[in-house]
């Protein structure tokens, strides 16, 4: 019965080890992708934001000590026009209100 019992022991470690290893393998390579994706990402995402700013859409707030871009200003303008009319017919008279309390 001994043996049985580290025989079960010693498979579920090796087991654990062979598992670890494994989740190792594919987080190393996963990581590898999203650093390249994040690398991408930030070479279009500074792409956008400096044609913007050379159309005049949008200005960037600086760090005056290390000129790092710190906000993005992005100025907007727009025009609101309305119209309102009111009309009445007033009158003048005494008359009583129906009772609406039934």
């Amino acid at each position: 019965m001994g043996s049985l019992e580290w025989q079960t022991v010693l498979s579920t470690l090796v087991g654990v080890i062979i598992g670890g290893l494994i989740n190792w393998w594919f987080s190393r390579r996963v990581l590898k992708q999203l650093v390249r994706e994040a690398a991408w990402l930030r070479q279009i995402t500074n792409l956008i934001l400096r044609a913007m700013k050379e159309a005049g859409l949008a200005n960037f707030n600086r760090n005056p000590e290390t000129g790092e871009a710190e906000g993005l200003v992005i100025d907007l303008s727009g025009v609101s026009a309305g119209r309102s009319s009111v009309s009445a017919n007033p009158t003048v008279g005494r008359e009583e209100a129906p009772d609406k309390s039934l």
